[in-house]
């Protein structure tokens, strides 16, 4: 026995399932669906969730249950959560992962009940883990990532890492500095006031708001940068002719400025945030492939056809 009999007749027993939950409903469903195409994709739809949440208890739920803590979560919801990620893959290129890769995922999931966005960076990387045609980019190191970030540092890396997913590169990234000389032709000391910025941080009416975000972002691009999924370079840089327009109406240039009378000068020094090789699969295995923004927007790549500048 394989625990995998009952896989083979998944799609009769789904079938017979859509009309199993209310006979009356589903009767007058299957009726109407004779002369009207859309019921019956519904129908097809339905069924193929059926069949889907069968993959699941057998390839997922059976293999790796002694995984599992005791929780709700795990006996109501994640079947669920597990077969909508996996609706667009074929049943039978569902396999089981690796317990070194689904020990940490299942973990985590368990560390993170009350924490969706972590929760959900988990479910996709184990979803991919699950797929035969995605299992080799699942690498077990992207579970102990996800293990050393925080809820909405999992939402911002999400909007960072988005143009990763689209094409991109780097971005622009700038370092707010002070400095004791006003003319900007004459050479003065200085000092750092803020270590990294970029145009990819949410913009909110409110100043305060966007002032703290943005400020957790900082700390957040350190932690990323040491995780390996990003690089802050500031030895060269974009060499757009506008890709350093938006610093100046940065909520944090604009604090810095407000804070820092006693300074003869603020100012910028131009570098650019990269995103490594392992952060871009990182991006691809865990982020959906419609990573949003914090504010709700679609993230849009950023530019990368103009090379930096050394």
């Amino acid at each position: 026995m394989t625990g995998l009999e009952g896989v083979a007749g998944v799609a009769g027993a789904a079938a017979k399932k859509v009309i199993s939950d209310d006979p009356q409903v589903d009767g007058t469903l299957l009726d109407v669906a004779k002369d009207n195409g859309d019921l019956a994709r519904a129908a097809k739809v339905r069924a193929r969730r059926a069949e889907m949440l069968e993959v699941v208890k057998y390839r997922l739920v059976q293999p790796l249950g002694w995984l599992f803590r005791a929780s709700s979560y795990f006996e109501d919801q994640f079947e669920e959560d597990m077969a909508t990620r996996l609706d667009d893959v074929p049943p039978e290129e569902v396999t089981t992962p690796p317990t070194s890769i689904a020990a940490p995922i299942v973990q985590g999931i368990s560390h993170t009940i009350d924490e969706p966005e972590l929760r959900n960076l988990y479910l996709n990387l184990l979803a991919s883990a699950s797929d035969l045609r995605t299992a080799e980019s699942a690498h077990p190191a992207f579970a102990h990532v996800i293990d050393q970030m925080t809820s909405f540092e999992a939402q911002a890396l999400a909007k960072v890492l988005g143009p990763a997913l689209l094409g991109a590169y780097y971005t622009a990234a700038a370092r707010i500095q002070l400095y004791a000389n006003a003319e900007e032709s004459v050479a003065s000391s200085h000092r750092v006031a803020v270590h990294c910025i970029t145009q990819l941080e949410a913009v909110s009416d409110d100043p305060v708001r966007a002032e703290h975000l943005t400020e957790r972002l900082g700390v957040y691009y350190v932690n990323w940068q040491r995780l390996g999924l990003v690089e802050i370079d500031f030895s060269r840089y974009p060499a757009g002719e506008h890709a350093f327009d938006w610093v100046v109406d940065h909520p944090l240039y604009a604090k810095v400025v407000r804070e820092h009378t006693e300074a003869a000068r603020v100012d910028f020094e131009k570098g650019m945030l990269g995103f490594t090789n392992f952060g871009v699969e990182f991006a691809r295995t865990v982020l959906p492939s419609n990573a949003r923004a914090l504010d709700g927007e679609v993230v849009n790549p950023a530019s990368s056809s103009t090379p930096p500048t050394e």
